[in-house]
């Protein structure tokens, strides 16, 4: 069997959108597998649960469109 490959990191960012603007802990785990695309979930702690809908994260220069749906954060889809 191929090997899987997991990386995770941790960062610092800027959460924004839906009346939320606030600094934030973000984990991104990205998973390798042969002859698959790479897997990339996320997600994010901030002090208080976020009403559902779409936000701005911004990490180090890099800003991504996610969604906080059903208790989970889900880059969003262009």
């Amino acid at each position: 069997m191929p090997p899987i490959r997991i990386t995770r990191e941790i960062h610092q960012g800027w959460l924004s959108g839906n009346g939320i603007h606030c600094k934030c802990r973000v984990e991104l785990v990205v998973r390798n597998r042969p002859n698959f695309p790479p897997e990339r979930t996320l997600d994010v702690w901030i002090p208080e649960k976020p009403p559902e809908g779409s936000y701005k994260l911004q990490i180090d220069s890099t800003t991504l469109d996610v969604e906080f749906k059903r208790g989970a954060w889900l880059e969003a889809v262009a």
